[in-house]
Formats: structure tokens, C-alpha cells, sequence
């Protein structure tokens, strides 16, 4: 509506703007909707994930990832093999904007992610998590939340 009445203002039809009688459309989440997991949560999420499936292995050590450091799903889908420093324990995240922060990486994360690598990491790509057969996994095709 807004854009219609902006439009009929500029095209000379209306001698007032009346956009400016449309109220803005409130972004955000409805409130009834699930903005995080809390801890019991994300430990069910993370049991039922390392029992399951042919992936289970993959899927186990980016939810910890998420979980543990708090990182984005595109953050996580963002890192290489040579962003992981094994012996200081250090990992780099491409965050937004091209920028690369340092993040202490935990045990049982790192733990994850090598017994990830050892039995179910296949291909030649440098990004550490990839899809099934062996190629970078498509940020396109992640579900929305």
C-alpha cells in the first residue's frame, strides 16, 4: 500500500502523500516463536543427533560448534581445514563483513570434529564440513529458522 500511495503522489494524482498515513510493518519474531534452545534442549538435540543417522557424525560436531561457541550456522559452514590451529587449540571464524576472529576451541569440540574427519569426512574440498559426497555443503539449501 505504501508503495502505491508514494506512487500516486509522485505521479501527480493525489496532492498528498499519503504513505505517511500507512504504519511501518514491525519486523522481528511473534512472540509465541522460539528464538533459542535452552540447555536441557540443546543436550536432548545433541543426544538424539550423535544416535541417529548417516551424517550423524557431521551434524553432531556443527551443532556443538553452534552450541558451545555460539556460532552462526553460515559461520560454521564458512570453515576450512586450515582454520583449525591443533596444536593451540585455536579456531578462526569468518564472521560478517570478512572478518576473521580467533576462538578458543574446546576439548569435546575439537574431539567431535576429529571423529568426525577420521570415519565420515570424504573429498577434496578445503572447507572442513561437507555434504555427503564430498562437497562443499550449500548454504542455499540450509533450512530457515
Amino acid at each position: 500500500m505504501r508503495s502505491f500511495f508514494i506512487f500516486l503522489f509522485w505521479s501527480g494524482r493525489t496532492k498528498r502523500n499519503l504513505a505517511q498515513c500507512i504504519l511501518p510493518i514491525k519486523h522481528g519474531y511473534p512472540n509465541n516463536s522460539l528464538r533459542y534452545l535452552d540447555a536441557d534442549s540443546v543436550l536432548k538435540l545433541l543426544e538424539f543427533i550423535h544416535e541417529t543417522g548417516k551424517m550423524a557424525l557431521r551434524n553432531y560436531a556443527m551443532i556443538l560448534l553452534m552450541a558451545r561457541l555460539g556460532l552462526r550456522s553460515t559461520e560454521v559452514i564458512a570453515i576450512r581445514l586450515e582454520d583449525i590451529n591443533w596444536r593451540g587449540g585455536v579456531l578462526e571464524v569468518r564472521g560478517k563483513g570478512k572478518r576473521r576472529d580467533k576462538m578458543p576451541l574446546p576439548v569435546d569440540v575439537g574431539e567431535a570434529i576429529v571423529a568426525y574427519i577420521r570415519s565420515l569426512r570424504r573429498g577434496s574440498s578445503r572447507y572442513l564440513f561437507v555434504g555427503d559426497r564430498g562437497h562443499r555443503i550449500n548454504r542455499s539449501r540450509m533450512p530457515k529458522f
